[in-house]
């Protein structure tokens, strides 16, 4: 071991056996405890950490801290609740570790230290030592100033920073050294016991008493067997001079010396930094965090990014949902994690949300009259639009109401219903609740920003999932106690409930059968996925919490085959189940949210429409009394009006002399969404046949594009063996391009005078549809048998 280093063990050591022994001589023979002095650390690195009193501490002349300067640099940052942090060093951004002198053992000074030749040699001039037989004991020094940045420009460590319990002496650690910061009763908690002085045995008290006499000769966990024996040393002298009994010591010598490694956890650096860096001439910083929680939730993000591929970081957001004050706070996986850039905040970073966003256009539509949650919405290709995003399975799933495609986070809808509200109007709202997207480019926005073409923090993510859980409004996360309320408006009340119903019956994967299990967490959730696989998202709200969930690599690199519902939710799920309000119910709807039965493909009552407009039945949540209809997607008006002959029901000529007539009105569905219809409900198949006598000028999919090869209800064989029929696709009457379906598969657009070559991929019957740019179709049916 150094000197240097041996010094400043020596000073420590001997505050750690005066009051390891004071405590078990204390409860041993009923003796007043000896006062010691409280003490916290205020500089960072061992070798310029000096003492200052605890208030109300003090301390008489002579006496280890009473020499000390006032602390002017330290700042104690305090959790709401919680455990024991430790100090923080401040970092910067070349930190790549804890640039300090190791407090343990022969370990000597980092490279960078060891350059810091006029520090380390004026803690040398400071080095007072005086040994006697049963333990050493050294001088305390002048206090050391700061170490300085050397030549190379290396960070030194320099203020530091230590989280406490708000009205509670105890610390809390946020990133520090091995020992726990000395304090009432903190002074016999090295990494060796982990205990408090009450706590340790006779052995442990008498091995910290004769440690700092020889730290390095006799480490427990390299030299047991020399260690035991100055241990026992100890005992033996405590035994003659009547402090213990004989039986009290011959117990104790039957303890083995061994050493059990613990270094204190690193809970909560990135926010003292953060927090250190926002109020660097504070005091005591008064935080949010639930101290026990927070423990827990940096040892779940910790092991859980264990299980990734290499690099990948993992940042965790807990906060209550009515005061929005954050209560576990975990911005990287590990702080001092090279490999995954533990030193970056991944809560802070502005990353691509993916389809994390949707939840608050859906609850804007709602607000704007737009939807209910039961609304026919298309999952098509947007074959005429300049944006044509695909799902993330890379199909389509037709007609689908607006809660599946929220639950599905499909992508077509929801760039229909984004065009729709129109987005400027979506980030703007989203801006004035104080969400603003980061939009790359010219900053205008586009229909991409519901699809993640626009960056978010997670704080600020996590922040609109506040206005879901507390009927629409949200604010700013609290990060200290007493921060006063900005609320601000984000969704009305019925709108966030609706959305909220929605999300939390989104299935989970990590049910049994899909049944909610006993004592589960209630919770709505969302995942999203970045573009490239480079962000995995999922973000959830218990009736009680708000979640959020971030994993990727911190530097953009992507992640191929991690997406959020792979491998963000099931960390979502664990993090939802540490939390106590399993029971707990959601609140009941608002007034102004209420139960209809609605109609496909209108979307209205049920009761307002005819029985033969009710294609499909459905349930819907309204909001305000609104039923807006399914919007007109390339149809002229919907219902169709249309007249038809009295004698035969056939389709005439309004102006048709002579011929008795009726009018008759038809239910239609959007033309792109006919694929996926059975043929009683598209539009040819309900359109009555033309009567002869006087036929209609103009009529929808009457005389316009109509499919020539093949004929409908034809039978196609092939001859011989197992091989399908192969055909040509063939179609007359076009306007623009056709695009060909076969039972909902898409297979291209093509012109009109191209036939298609198409060979059949199941027997049985098959659907063909051809659609052209006008919105006209058509459609028939072949059934392929296979030859004998």
């Amino acid at each position: 071991m150094s000197r240097v280093a041996y010094s400043r063990w020596s000073t420590h050591h001997e505050r750690l056996r005066q009051q390891a022994l004071a405590g078990v001589v204390g409860r041993t023979a009923a003796r007043q405890r000896p006062a010691v002095v409280g003490t916290r650390p205020v500089l960072s690195s061992p070798a310029a950490r000096y003492r200052c009193p605890l208030p109300g501490g003090g301390g008489p002349a002579g006496s280890p801290a009473a020499h000390l300067p006032q602390c002017t640099r330290g700042v104690a940052l305090s959790a709401a609740h919680g455990a024991d942090l430790a100090a923080l060093y401040r970092s910067t951004a070349r930190l790549r570790g804890p640039l300090v002198l190791l407090a343990s053992g022969d370990q000597s000074l980092r490279p960078a230290a060891r350059r810091d030749t006029e520090s380390g040699q004026r803690a040398h001039r400071l080095r007072r030592f005086h040994p006697d037989d049963a333990g050493g004991a050294a001088a305390p020094p002048p206090p050391p100033q700061p170490l300085r940045k050397t030549v190379t420009d290396t960070p030194r460590p320099a203020a530091g920073v230590a989280l406490q319990q708000a009205g509670d002496p105890r610390t809390l650690s946020a990133a520090g050294p091995l020992w726990r910061p000395p304090g009432r009763g903190a002074g016999s908690q090295p990494q060796l016991s982990q205990k408090d002085a009450s706590e340790l045995t006779h052995a442990e008290a008498a091995l910290l008493a004769v440690l700092p006499q020889a730290p390095s000769r006799l480490r427990p966990d390299r030299h047991a067997e020399p260690a035991e024996a100055a241990r026992n040393k100890v005992l033996e002298r405590l035994a003659s001079q009547g402090i213990w009994s004989q039986a009290v010591v011959q117990q104790a010598k039957l303890e083995r010396v061994y050493a059990n490694s613990f270094r204190p956890p690193l809970l909560a650096p990135l926010l003292a930094r953060r927090l250190r860096n926002r109020f660097p001439q504070q005091a005591v910083i008064r935080t949010t965090l639930d101290g026990e929680l927070q423990a827990m939730v940096a040892e779940l993000a910790k092991n859980y990014a264990q299980q990734q591929p290499p690099g990948v970081s993992v940042a965790l957001l807990v906060v209550e949902n009515r005061s929005a004050e954050v209560l576990a706070y975990v911005g990287s996986a590990g702080f001092l994690d090279d490999k995954r850039l533990g030193q970056v905040d991944m809560v802070r970073a502005i990353r691509s949300p993916g389809s994390t966003l949707k939840p608050f256009l859906y609850g804007m539509a709602l607000d704007d009259g737009l939807i209910h949650s039961a609304s026919l919405l298309s999952d098509a290709p947007r074959h005429r639009q300049a944006y044509r995003p695909a799902n993330f399975h890379r199909g389509h799933e037709g007609p689908v109401n607006a809660s599946r495609a929220l639950q599905q986070s499909l992508n077509v809808p929801a760039v229909n219903l984004l065009e729709q509200l129109g987005p400027g109007s979506f980030a703007n709202r989203l801006a004035n609740a104080g969400l603003g997207l980061t939009i790359p480019g010219d900053g205008r926005p586009n229909p991409a920003l519901i699809l993640g073409g626009a960056g978010i923090s997670l704080e600020r993510l996590l922040q609109g999932y506040l206005a879901i859980a507390n009927n629409g409004q949200t604010q700013p996360l609290h990060l200290l106690l007493g921060e006063p309320d900005t609320t601000r408006f984000l969704l009305s009340p019925g709108a966030a409930w609706i959305v909220r119903q929605i999300l939390a019956e989104t299935p989970r994967p990590d049910r049994l059968g899909g049944h909610r299990v006993r004592d589960e967490t209630r919770l709505a959730w969302k995942t999203g996925t970045s573009y490239g696989f480079r962000d995995a998202w999922a973000v959830g709200v218990t009736p009680r919490y708000s979640l959020g969930v971030w994993l990727g690599r911190p530097d953009g690199t992507p992640v191929p085959g991690h997406y959020g519902a792979l491998s963000a939710a099931p960390l979502l799920f664990r993090l939802a189940n540490l939390q106590a309000d399993g029971n707990e119910a959601w609140s009941s709807a608002p007034p102004s949210v209420a139960e209809v039965q609605i109609c496909w493909p209108l979307g209205t009552l049920k009761q307002q429409q005819p029985e033969q407009h009710c294609h499909r039945n459905l349930t819907a949540w309204s909001l305000d009394g609104q039923i807006p209809p399914t919007p007109n997607q390339g149809l002229d008006s919907n219902p169709l009006k249309l007249w038809v002959s009295q004698d035969q029901g056939k389709r005439i000529a309004s102006s048709c002399p002579g011929v008795e007539k009726q009018p008759l009105q038809l239910a239609l569905w959007p033309p792109a969404l006919e694929p996926w219809l059975p043929f009683r409900q598209t539009r040819l198949g309900q359109l009555p046949a033309a009567d002869s006598r006087c036929p209609p000028a103009s009529m929808i999919g009457a005389a316009g594009l109509q499919i020539i090869s093949p004929n409908h209800q034809a039978e196609l064989t092939q001859p011989g063996g197992d091989a399908l029929p192969q055909i040509m696709l063939k179609s007359l009457g076009a306007q623009g391009k056709v695009s060909w379906y076969v039972n909902g598969e898409f297979l291209g657009r093509f012109p009109a005078s191209q036939d298609i070559a198409y060979r059949f991929s199941q027997a049985g019957k098959n659907r063909i549809l051809a659609l052209d740019e006008q919105g006209n179709n058509d459609q028939v049916e072949v059934e392929i048998l296979i030859g004998e």
